[in-house]
């Protein structure tokens, strides 16, 4: 996504923060940091996955005409 220009380094970056986020709530749940889900809800920082899943499915809805 960033090698094509899809996403900014920015959004890529978080983009993959949260997929490795997901990761370790599926597969390693036990080890899960409080400090980290009290962050990501104090700082409502789960909407920045609807403002990139909004811009991919912009480019792909484009794409698709």
């Amino acid at each position: 996504m960033l090698k094509q220009g899809d996403l900014g380094r920015s959004d890529y970056e978080t983009a993959m923060k949260m997929i490795g986020f997901r990761n370790v709530l599926v597969h390693d749940y036990l080890d899960v940091n409080r400090n980290i889900v009290e962050a990501i809800i104090s700082k409502k920082l789960y909407g920045s996955i609807l403002d990139i899943s909004k811009h991919l499915f912009g480019l792909i809805e484009h794409q698709s005409r």
